[in-house]
């Protein structure tokens, strides 16, 4: 995460490299993605999982990545610890 303007600085410097992009997720976003994985598979997604996990919900829908393409994220711990 950027919490310091150096890491800001490198975050962009990346980007810019790697020609690559950016989304944002709103709490709000993660709170939805939290409950919709919840809901259909009784996981309970960290934040940071959930925020992935929107954000490949993003990717998809303006057609950046194929719905159909096999993905792998990982849910590096549990809403549990937040809540």
């Amino acid at each position: 995460m950027a919490n310091t303007p150096e890491h800001k600085d490198i975050m962009q410097d990346m980007m810019r490299q790697s020609d690559g992009n950016r989304l944002s997720i709103t709490p709000e976003e993660m709170e939805a993605g939290a409950n919709e994985i919840a809901a259909a598979q009784g996981s309970l997604l960290s934040p940071e999982g959930s925020a992935v996990y929107m954000g490949l919900m993003k990717l998809i829908e303006k057609d950046w990545i194929p719905e159909d393409i096999i993905t792998l994220l990982f849910n590096s711990g549990s809403w549990y610890k937040y809540r």
